[in-house]
């Protein structure tokens, strides 16, 4: 059974009131599978735990009163399609309407996100990643125990990576990084204006809720 909670509030900052609303739910994952966004926006953050589930806070806020309407319009649904858990969002075309993602998932889980506008941030996932953003950033912080075959592309961006042996190769605007690895976890990364960070992290589990950027 999922399990969904509404959180509405309306804080202040810097003497602007934002109303925000909150939706917490939480999908059951034991085994192999794929976790999947259909086209989103906005800032998402992935935090690998140790559960035996999936548990996706998404939060949409304004500091338009006139915008208030439209964050009703706004809309997260969670479907489960055999293995797989697929994520999908109704926006509004609202300049003033901000959308996050905070997700911890199991840490072998697979990740495919197709992302419009945001920054998409990835930490101690060890299974394969596919990631499309338009507009934004993908930062991933993988396992430093692991091996991986890249194939990460920007086209007007920058491509770093701590995992040696890939080949790079920088073009006008943008830069692409591939490595070639036998039985390795694949990394399959694009983004059009952006840059692409693959990063090395200790292992260790992770049981705190608290996500990082």
């Amino acid at each position: 059974m999922m399990k969904s909670l509404l959180i509405f509030a309306a804080l202040p900052l810097f003497a602007v009131d934002v109303t925000r609303v909150t939706k917490t739910e939480t999908i059951p994952f034991t085994g192999a599978g794929t976790l999947r966004f259909a086209p989103s926006s906005g800032e998402m953050h992935i935090l690998a735990w140790d559960r035996p589930e999936i548990e996706i806070t998404f939060s949409k806020s304004t500091y338009n009163p006139k915008a208030v309407p439209a964050l009703d319009r706004v809309q997260m649904k969670v479907d489960r399609h055999d293995s797989d858990v697929v994520v999908s969002t109704v926006t509004p075309k609202h300049k003033d309407v901000q959308i996050e993602y905070q997700v911890h998932a199991p840490r072998n889980i697979a990740l495919a996100i197709d992302h419009k506008k945001g920054g998409v941030y990835v930490t101690g996932i060890a299974g394969d990643i596919q990631a499309k953003v338009g507009d934004g950033q993908i930062t991933l912080r993988l396992p430093d125990n692991a091996a991986y075959a890249i194939n990460a592309k920007s086209r007007t961006g920058s491509v770093y990576s701590d995992f040696a042996g890939a080949e790079k190769f920088t073009r006008l605007f943008g830069e692409s990084f591939t490595k070639s690895a036998d039985s390795a976890k694949q990394l399959n990364l694009k983004i059009g204006f952006g840059d692409i960070l693959i990063l090395k992290t200790p292992y260790h589990p992770v049981e705190s809720t608290q996500l990082q950027k």
